[in-house]
Order: structure tokens, then sequence, then C-alpha cells
């Protein structure tokens, strides 16, 4: 979504992208202001670690996610890492 910058400011659309299943997104930023990243898992479908641009919602990153995630999973980030929590264990992605 973005604000328009009509008066009065108006809640747009920005774009979609399919996220390959239910995971919850949350975003990053490459350098802690700018150049963000949204991601999302593909839990209950295609179980995959997906990242768009955070402008343009382009495709950026798609990786296995190597297990199986519940509905509303969100990855996390610490110390340089996505850490998203499956069925059987704790998965860590390096980007």
């Amino acid at each position: 979504m973005r604000i328009s910058a009509t008066a009065p400011p108006k809640l747009e659309t920005a774009w979609c992208a399919q996220a390959g299943g239910t995971g919850s997104p949350m975003v990053t930023t490459t350098d802690g202001h700018s150049e963000s990243i949204v991601w999302t898992i593909g839990s209950e479908d295609s179980q995959e670690l997906r990242g768009f641009d955070g402008d343009t919602g382009k495709p950026i990153v798609s990786a296995p996610g190597g297990g199986q995630f519940n509905r509303f999973v969100s990855p996390i980030v610490g110390k340089g890492r996505l850490y998203v929590a499956g069925e059987t264990g704790v998965y860590a992605f390096r980007f």
C-alpha cells in the first residue's frame, strides 16, 4: 500500500505479489533505511521463502524452505539471517 500525494491523501495499492501460501509477511532493509525487501514463507503450499522488492513487488529471492510451515508463520531476522519456525525445527537462511 502507499499514500497518494493528493489532497486529501488516499490509500492506494502499490503492488501485489503471489506469496505461494499463507505465511505472514515481514520487511527488512539492506541498510536499515532503504531498499526494502518484503519476505514471506509459502506456508501450507509452496513451502518456499520468497523475497520481493518493497518498491515494485518484483520477486528477488525464492528459496526452498526445507520443512513444513504452518499458516501465518512469519520470518524473523537476527544476526544477518532469516529464521522461520517449522513443524519440526527452526530453519535459517542467509542472503
